[in-house]
């Protein structure tokens, strides 16, 4: 063999491990994630290592996926302990930035607007649809804590990892509510309330209008009820009380419904909330208007809106249009 031949073939030979040590490169650092948008990626406690590789592959996530396990397991991937969580596959990563992400448990958190619910068990059915445990799971950690009225879970979009557990997401909200009622005034129109009361008083007016402009009036209109000692008379704690909750014509039968949140019968504020109320609602009650409403009632155009009134006999007024306004549409219940 001649020089000039020894010298090609030595060439030859530094160009293949160039390109081999190039493919092995792009094999493992190289864009390799054929997505136009994030994929989710879930992993249980139930799964291990070499599902986990086959999920990958099986998703079709990967341009080349025949060196996954070669590089799964000179990343030492293949000996881990698999980290549950969710993540997010984004486009063009590499091989070496999925498995180090799923291997260092790097979770992708859940964003979650919490709102709108009547009760905790609500909530748990709620939690049970978005986060790794059942709604069982959360129903039962969340009564064994101190804090299970609704009153500690304010209404607002929250992150969490999808393996946050019932413990985990009862005190992370207690938390939040501390922090949130220590920096507020609780004394409204002459009245001490603590932060439980007031967040009962938003959820009836929760109830009582969706119109955030009139909640102020509405809250004040409570406030003195309850400064005077007169009953609050709230009709969507009768149909709390009675648990149906596609009643639109609250009827005087219904006014005698045995049960500690109907006030009718009850003086003052009911034992608990009757909803998750909104933060309009809440706000609504720290800043309630100071005016000399004692009684409200809904206006009989079809806006939702409603007319006040200081006396029983303006009062009466009102709701003798609005009754007749219900019954030429034949809103009998």
């Amino acid at each position: 063999m001649n020089r000039k031949t020894f010298f090609l073939i030595g060439i030859l030979l530094i160009c293949i491990v160039v390109f081999l040590a190039y493919s092995a490169y792009e094999a493992i650092y190289g864009p390799n994630v054929d997505l136009s948008e994030p994929k989710e990626f879930f992993i249980t406690g139930s799964d291990d290592i070499p599902n986990i590789l086959e999920r990958i592959k099986s998703d079709d996530v990967l341009r080349e996926e025949q060196y996954l396990d070669l590089i799964a397991e000179r990343m030492k991937f293949s000996t881990s302990t698999p980290k549950p969580g969710r993540y997010l596959i984004q486009p063009d990563m590499s091989v070496h930035q999925l498995l180090d992400m799923l291997r260092q448990g790097k979770q992708a958190p859940i964003s979650l607007t919490i709102r709108g619910k009547r009760t905790i068990e609500d909530l748990a059915g709620f939690l049970g649809q978005h986060l790794q445990h059942d709604s069982l799971h959360y129903l039962q950690a969340i009564h064994h804590q101190e804090y299970e009225s609704l009153c500690d879970y304010l209404p607002d979009t929250y992150e969490f990892f999808w393996t946050t557990n019932g413990s985990q997401f009862a005190q992370r909200m207690k938390s939040y509510a501390s922090k949130f009622w220590e920096e507020k005034q609780l004394k409204i129109l002459g009245r001490d309330f603590t932060p439980c009361e007031i967040y009962i008083l938003a959820s009836i007016i929760e109830k009582e209008t969706t119109y955030d402009a009139e909640k102020d009036d509405i809250a004040g209109v409570y406030i003195n009820r309850l400064n005077i000692g007169m009953p609050l008379q709230a009709d969507p704690t009768i149909i709390f009380s009675i648990g149906d909750f596609s009643i639109r014509r609250v009827l005087t039968k219904y006014l005698t419904t045995p049960s500690p949140f109907n006030t009718y019968l009850n003086p003052g504020l009911p034992p608990g909330p009757i909803c998750m109320p909104s933060k309009s609602s809440l706000l609504a009650v720290l800043n309630a208007s100071k005016h000399d409403y004692l009684y409200f009632c809904a206006k009989a155009d079809n806006s939702g809106t409603h007319a006040f009134a200081e006396t029983l006999s303006q009062h009466n007024r009102n709701a003798r249009a609005f009754q007749r306004w219900m019954n030429q549409r034949g809103i009998n219940r």
